[in-house]
């Protein structure tokens, strides 16, 4: 996270190295396994030699445009927002749950 929002990490590429073979491996499972979300923050870490390790695979395109929406649309799982937390003030990450959700707080504040 940088200014408490995950980012492309594109964007911030001369802060850690990117491994061996990494742009082949992101076409194939883009290609081949038709993945989501393969360059956002929140899905890597950090090894000892500063090089970003692919932590979190998420799901296809598909399951999220058929399963993943719906279930923001119902409030069942948060869909992340951009806002200014309305506790400490600070404009970053909100888990919104529907459209009737207007609890504008951060987790770091006592949103769930």
């Amino acid at each position: 996270m940088f200014d408490y929002q995950s980012f492309n990490i594109r964007e911030r590429e001369s802060f850690w190295k990117f491994p061996t073979h990494y742009d082949e491996c992101m076409e194939i499972l883009d290609k081949k396994f038709d993945s989501f979300d393969l360059k956002d923050s929140s899905n890597y870490g950090i090894n000892e030699k500063n090089e970003l390790v692919f932590i979190d695979y998420g799901m296809s395109k598909q399951l999220y445009n058929e399963q993943w929406v719906p279930a923001v649309e119902r409030g069942e799982v948060p869909h992340i927002e951009i806002h200014k937390c309305d506790i400490c003030g600070i404009r970053k990450e909100i888990r919104i749950y529907g459209e009737a959700d207007n609890d504008r707080r951060c987790l770091e504040c006592g949103k769930e």
